[in-house]
């Protein structure tokens, strides 16, 4: 489940960003940001139990 929301948020985001007609480099980098914000994330909440 939490697999096909995430593709959902980066799919309404890419429509989101192609609209505001921003750069492939600039979208790249805000996705992997994205990424690794996620994991980090996630890491941290694996930790915590």
């Amino acid at each position: 489940m939490g697999t096909i929301v995430g593709a959902l948020i980066l799919t309404v985001l890419t429509t989101l960003l192609t609209i505001l007609h921003m750069p492939e480099g600039g979208r790249r980098i805000l996705f992997g940001f994205i990424v690794l914000f996620v994991t980090a994330a996630y890491l941290r909440i694996i930790e915590d139990r």
